[in-house]
Formats: C-alpha cells, sequence, structure tokens
C-alpha cells in the first residue's frame, strides 16, 4: 500500500486536460470529442463483514466501461477520528488500497470490485473515496471532491449483511431439537434465526460465520393433513439491527412419531406390566422410554402399536415418549402412573389367640386393591395364613380376622390387587393355648373379692379365667374378671 499525492492522481480523470491545444478552438473541441468517457459508477455498498472493531470492513464497487478496466483503487483517509468530528484530512493522509475483481461481476462492460477498509475502534469515522480506471486509463473519482468530501463509514452503525451458506444438518424431526450449524457471514450479536418464521429457541454466535442453534418445533396446520409429509420451510437469519437473509426450503422437518394412548395407564413400581402403545408413524427403529427409561423387550406390532414392558420406577405420573432413529420423537405426557407397594405400619391388637377370631385394623398407607385388569383383589396375611373377612376401609386401614395359625410371632403382609406387598415383620403374636404354672395367692376366701395373679406362658387379657369350687361334694364355677395382662406371662385377675 502506497500513499500519493491525491492531486497527481485525479487530473487525469478529466479528458479535456490530457490535450492541450492553445488557441485552436476547433482542434481542442475535436479532442475532446474522440476521447473516451471514464467508467461510470452504478452501485456502491459498505459493510462490516467481521467483528465490528477488528475489521476489515468491506467495500463494494459496481461500474461499467465500454474499454475494459485497468488499475482501481480505494483510497482511505489515515487518520482515526472519532465519530462527529468535522476534520477533513489533506492529500497527504491518503492511503491507496488496490480493489480486487469479484468473479461474480455483473454483466457485458461492467465490473463488480471489492476493496477492505482497516478496523478502527467502535465510532470512528473512517472517510474513503473509490478510484476506478478503463484499460485507457481515464478513471472516475466518487466523490469527485475527494479528500475535500468523502464516504463516510461510522464502525458498528453500518447496516449488516448476513448471509447463508449452509445448514448441516439440514433436515431434523418436526417435533424440534435437533442441533444444526448454520455456516454464513456477517453474524452480529443479537442475531436471530426463525424456522418457518419461529424462533429458534436456542443459538450459539460461535464467531461471525458460523451459528449454532436448536431447532422449534414445526407449528402445523389445524387440520393435521401435513402430519406424515415432510416439510421444507424457510430459514431467516436476522440481526439485531434488522438486516435479514432468507434461505427457501433451508430446512426440512421429517413427521416424528405420534401417540395417541397407552394401555394399561397403571402399574406397579416393580415394573413388569405390559404396555401398548397407540399411535401412528412408528418404525421398527423406534425407541419407547417410560419416564426416560428404555421399555423392555420392544415389538414392532405395526407402524400404529408398540407393545413392551414397563422397567422398574418412581411412584407417580411418568410421561411415555416414542423416539425415532432421527431423534424426533412423541410423548403422552402425564400418561402412566407407577402405583407405589404398600406399607404397613401399625396392627392392633398386635397379639391373639392362636386358635384365630382375633379382630385386627391394620394401619399403613397406600393400601389398593385394583389389579390393573379385570379383577380386583386384597390379600392380607398373618405369617403363611390368610387373614378372613379382608375389609378396605381406605388406602391407610384394612380390617380381618386371624384365622387358625401355629403359636408365635408372624409378620403382617398386605398384598395389593397389582402384587405388590408391604410387610410388617413380627408384627403379630399367635399366642397358644395358656400354660398355667403359678396362682398367687393360691388361697382366697368364700366371699371372693381379692386379687389373683396368674402365672405361666400363652396368657392373654381377651382368655376367660374361671375358679372351680367344690363344697360338699357339689362342683361350682366361678368365673373371674381380668385386670390387666403382662405379655402373654401373667394375668392380673379379680376374683
Amino acid at each position: 500500500m502506497t500513499s500519493l499525492p491525491v492531486a497527481a492522481r485525479f487530473e487525469r480523470s478529466w479528458c479535456a486536460e490530457r490535450f492541450v491545444c492553445a488557441g485552436a478552438v476547433l482542434v481542442s473541441l475535436l479532442a475532446i470529442t474522440a476521447c473516451n468517457e471514464p467508467p461510470v459508477l452504478r452501485a456502491l455498498d459498505t459493510r462490516e463483514t467481521t467483528d465490528i472493531e477488528a475489521g476489515p470492513y468491506e467495500v463494494r464497487a459496481v461500474a461499467h466501461s465500454p474499454d475494459g478496466f485497468g488499475s482501481s483503487h480505494l483510497l482511505v483517509v489515515g487518520d482515526d477520528r472519532g465519530a462527529g468530528t468535522n476534520d477533513e484530512g489533506d492529500a497527504s493522509d491518503v492511503e491507496s488500497r488496490a480493489f480486487d475483481v469479484d468473479d461474480d461481476s455483473p454483466g457485458q462492460f461492467e465490473a463488480a470490485f471489492i476493496g477492505r477498509l482497516p478496523g478502527r475502534p467502535l465510532g470512528s469515522v473512517i472517510r474513503f473515496a473509490v478510484e476506478i480506471c478503463d484499460a485507457e486509463g481515464l478513471c472516475l473519482l466518487d466523490p469527485a471532491r475527494f479528500p475535500e468530501d468523502a464516504h463516510e463509514l461510522v464502525v458498528g452503525r453500518v447496516p449488516s449483511s448476513p448471509s447463508i451458506r449452509l445448514l448441516r444438518p439440514d433436515r431434523g424431526p418436526d417435533s424440534g431439537g435437533t442441533v444444526v450449524e448454520i455456516d454464513g457471514a456477517g453474524f452480529r450479536d443479537g442475531v436471530e434465526v426463525r424456522f418457518d418464521g419461529v424462533v429458534a429457541p436456542h443459538l450459539e454466535r460461535l464467531n461471525t460465520t458460523l451459528l449454532r442453534v436448536i431447532t422449534p418445533p414445526l407449528q402445523r396446520s389445524d387440520d393435521g393433513g401435513e402430519d406424515d409429509n415432510d416439510v421444507p420451510v424457510d430459514v431467516d437469519v436476522t440481526n439485531a439491527d434488522g438486516a435479514t437473509f432468507r434461505i427457501d426450503d433451508g430446512f426440512t422437518y421429517t413427521p416424528a412419531p405420534r401417540l395417541s394412548s397407552v394401555a394399561p395407564d397403571v402399574g406397579p413400581t416393580a415394573g413388569g406390566t405390559s404396555l401398548t402403545i397407540a399411535g401412528r408413524g412408528f418404525t421398527t427403529s423406534d425407541r419407547v422410554l417410560v419416564d426416560g427409561v428404555p421399555c423392555r423387550g420392544l415389538v414392532f406390532a405395526s407402524s400404529n402399536s408398540l407393545v413392551c414392558t414397563t422397567p422398574p420406577g418412581r411412584a407417580g405420573l411418568v410421561d411415555i415418549a416414542v423416539v425415532a432413529e432421527d431423534g424426533g420423537q412423541g410423548v403422552l405426557p402425564a400418561s402412566f402412573r407407577y402405583r407405589p407397594p404398600p406399607r404397613v405400619d401399625s396392627v392392633s391388637p398386635d397379639q391373639g389367640n392362636s386358635e384365630g377370631g382375633t379382630l385386627i385394623t391394620i394401619v399403613g398407607d397406600d393400601f389398593d386393591a385394583s389389579s390393573g385388569g379385570d379383577e380386583d383383589s386384597l390379600t392380607v396375611l398373618v405369617g403363611d395364613v390368610p387373614c378372613l373377612d379382608v375389609v378396605l376401609v381406605d388406602a391407610n386401614t384394612i380390617t380381618c380376622l386371624t384365622s387358625n395359625g401355629p403359636p408365635g410371632v408372624a409378620d403382617i403382609v398386605v398384598v395389593n390387587g397389582d402384587n405388590q406387598e408391604g410387610r410388617l415383620l413380627g408384627g403379630f403374636n399367635r399366642l397358644g393355648p395358656p400354660l398355667l404354672l403359678e396362682i398367687v395367692p393360691d388361697r382366697a376366701p368364700y366371699g371372693g373379692g381379692i386379687e389373683v395373679r396368674l402365672l405361666g406362658a400363652g396368657l392373654s387379657a381377651d382368655d376367660r379365667v374361671s375358679f372351680v369350687l367344690e363344697v360338699d361334694g357339689v362342683t361350682n364355677s366361678v368365673e373371674a374378671d381380668v385386670l390387666d395382662a403382662v405379655d402373654d406371662l401373667e394375668l392380673l385377675v379379680l376374683v
């Protein structure tokens, strides 16, 4: 790059100045008529094509010349003044930068030239002109009175000119979520990307030539007529200053699976429920997720039906999703409920006769007779022996009658209709036939009215206690009142 005196460079711009004929008006007129016209400027455009302060800034000029083109330059005033300055500089400040010829020139007798201005701080004013010469050396200068007059570029205020070269990938599911890289130019801070008019929900501006976005879901028409077809859509890149570039049909949405129902809609947290998922657009490469966990033993029944077995899961409502090979997915939110196993907290009373007949109340949570199938059932076991006359009062309470079973401590087991069980270890003590070892005191007056302690094993407050009296050969049975029981080892009765 060189700096040249502007006066020396621009006097050739006027054809008449090359022919000096003193005193011969006719000769001068012939000379002016015979010479060619300099090139004509058709268009001038200025762009900030990289990071704003780093530069360079692109100047694109289009000129017309029937005589072809020679050397052409971008002339830049070399000082670094801020915006709003009135200092116009002089010829000694001018820096000449050669233009490049654009390969995509407009047409016959026309050429496009690209020059680059140097980077300057934000808000700086860059003053410049263009000089385009034909093959004979005739030149246009724009503005003609440069450097007194000049084109100006205020750094950071030039309208942007974004462009898109390609998208990778250029297709994805209509449910959205595809990560797409957009290769182009002129992407500024605050840039937005729209797919079919819908703003991409996530965007990363990696640099001025590369964006990374996530596609939004396709907004289909209400009639749903396009649900099973590919849908090409326009892609727009818009900078913060409103400058927009569109690539027609730049991205194609492919149909994602559609779910209509799940049956059954409830199952145990232990898993093992056979699910049938109805919908459309299913393929053999699809996956089924239950609350994000792969469904087991997936069978492709048809394009409208999939069958699989639920994995273990957390209690509560969960989503069912069908995921296609390209990442598209259909989701039925909160469409399946994992039912928790029952929980047994307490039993009252917690002991009774081994012969059965004790009415017990079981307290806990998530008691449920429903099976998810055709028959509902609820089972209570005392040890291994079923409890009789089971009544489900509510999800927290059950009552039943103990049946005959072996003496000793037994677990209380509640089995819901879906075969999930809750267990209270050692929850009930079956008391065998009572064993009486000692009576204290062992004597009492005929009138009674005294407290007697009965010591032994297998004793219960539910026991009936009688004293047999024999007087003068006559036997009488006198029933005592049970006042208290200490474990199964001691009874306090009133005779």
